[in-house]
């Protein structure tokens, strides 16, 4: 039977979604954050662990800038259970309007609605109308944001727009599995053969001046 019209575009009246790749290497949970620690500098890492069946939340000590991550249990726990770990960035006291959440070879962004000049669309008009000066205003802080604190953390190299809903979901489960990003996106094209938006960075020279390929 064929789709109704609404339900084969359903996905165009989603969220849009960003994700970016990373190479932090994920084997255990000593390995997982000696590498986040290097990466960061000295005493910029902590860790919030809310345990379950307690009302109190722990955090191993205060920090002014860095990473924190927010642990949905103990931190070995969370860890195990597919990183079940929310990054936050703190930058003199205060946290970004976004956080991260990390899979084994990817990042999801989330925006928080206080993020500056969110793009207040949909995916359907975000792929209809991507040069609008609107959605450039909100991309373009997106990746500005991206470059300031993601790529040098994560030495990320790509990022993927695009939506939770519908046949994307295909999209999501792949990255869930620990696909690479190229590898799901080639993969969700091929079947579903729906847009996606992609951006590449640049060099780390040019990352270093902020410039990113569109």
């Amino acid at each position: 039977m064929l789709l109704k019209t609404r339900d084969r575009d359903e996905y165009l009246s989603g969220q849009v979604v960003y994700y970016f790749d990373h190479d932090i290497p994920i084997k255990n949970t000593a390995q997982f954050l000696n590498e986040i620690e290097k990466r960061a500098k000295p005493g910029e890492i902590t860790i919030l662990q809310q345990i379950k069946g307690r009302h109190v939340k722990f955090e191993d000590k205060w920090i002014h800038d860095g990473w924190r991550l927010y642990c949905y249990d103990d931190y070995k726990t969370s860890f195990k259970y597919n990183l079940d770990i929310r990054f936050e960035r703190l930058v003199d006291g205060h946290f970004r309007q976004w956080f991260i959440f990390m899979k084994e070879k990817s990042l999801q962004l989330y925006l928080r609605d206080t993020f500056h000049n969110q793009p207040k669309n949909n995916w359907g008009e975000f792929i209809k109308t991507e040069d609008s000066e609107h959605i450039q205003k909100g991309l373009g802080q997106i990746l500005i944001e991206a470059a300031e604190y993601i790529v040098p953390f994560f030495h990320s190299t790509k990022v993927i727009a695009a939506t939770n809903k519908a046949e994307y979901q295909l999209l999501e489960d792949l990255l869930d599995g620990g696909w690479k990003l190229d590898d799901a996106a080639d993969t969700f094209y091929k079947y579903c053969g729906l847009p996606l938006w992609i951006c590449n960075f640049k060099t780390e020279k040019d990352l270093e001046g902020r410039t990113i390929l569109s």
